[in-house]
């Protein structure tokens, strides 16, 4: 018994260190130019032991999409159900994936790939790690329609779209803001990254409902 435990065990240190040394490998020289032997060679691991538990760099990037996946939608959940304003919650799900981009700064170029690849794939895998995704749409959208002034029938693809996009773009044209804007200055890009957080609260703010005043009678 006690052997089977230890073997689990080192089979977990073992798929960490892949996932670890694979997010630095694919980090430094992108998903197409990165290899299986650069992978081992990073997790200080055979060749032959990395084929074991991952054959495919592509499958590899895969399963830490789904760590990452599984990882973060219950953060997310727990934000969406608390009892607060739409946009504390719009913040505090800012806070955390801009948390998560940091530490994975490939996955919405790999996610991209997923989906031109097989977006019913991706969809599943959302819906696998989170079987009330619906759920917590259908809370935002309420709060949506409750807390800003948006025209009717204004549909949650919109804000989706604008609230994503606003936030996943940027690591996505990161190699292009480097070389255009930032002078390949790695610290810049964090920078960037901050300053865009006030910068897509603030759009959406500006369409809060406007409390009216309240009437007084003489």
């Amino acid at each position: 018994m006690s052997f089977s435990i230890s073997s689990m065990i080192s089979n977990q240190d073992i798929e960490q260190k892949i996932f670890t040394a694979a997010k630095a490998v694919f980090l430094e020289k992108g998903l197409e130019a990165s290899t299986m032997s650069d992978i081992a060679k990073r997790a200080g691991i055979s060749r032959t032991l990395l084929n074991y538990y991952h054959r495919k760099k592509e499958k590899l990037f895969q399963a830490i999409l789904i760590e990452a996946v599984r990882e973060m939608l219950p953060k997310i959940e727990r934000i969406v159900r608390a009892d607060t304003s739409l946009m504390k919650k719009l913040e505090l799900i800012l806070d955390s994936y801009i948390q998560l981009l940091f530490e994975n700064p490939l996955l919405p170029y790999f996610m991209q790939m997923e989906m031109n690849r097989d977006p019913h794939a991706v969809i599943e895998l959302f819906y696998a790690c989170n079987h009330d995704a619906s759920g917590m749409l259908l809370i935002i959208e309420q709060q949506l329609h409750d807390e800003l002034d948006l025209p009717s029938g204004y549909p949650m693809a919109h804000f989706f779209v604008s609230f994503y996009g606003l936030m996943f773009f940027p690591f996505m044209a990161k190699a292009a803001l480097d070389e255009v804007f930032f002078r390949r200055d790695p610290k810049a890009f964090a920078d960037f990254i901050m300053a865009q957080k006030p910068i897509v609260l603030g759009m959406i703010s500006g369409l809060q409902k406007k409390k009216r005043p309240v009437a007084h009678h003489v």
